[in-house]
């Protein structure tokens, strides 16, 4: 099974490559908190999370 396949399988009504860019970015801000990076997250990396978190309560509210 590839990738569109499992995509589908979800059945998730969002728009698979929005989910994968969002996704990236919240990838590479985590990886900069994990490494110590000392500087709090900037007001884009905030947004890049919020934005995901958003994103996936749009195709599961549940807490």
């Amino acid at each position: 099974m590839g990738p569109e396949e499992r995509w589908a399988k979800l059945g998730w009504s969002i728009d698979r490559k929005l989910f994968l860019d969002r996704l990236e970015e919240v990838r590479k801000t985590r990886n900069e908190l994990m490494h110590f990076t000392p500087d709090p997250l900037s007001a884009q990396q905030f947004a890049a999370v919020e934005g995901l978190l958003e994103l996936l309560r749009t195709v599961d509210p549940r807490p």
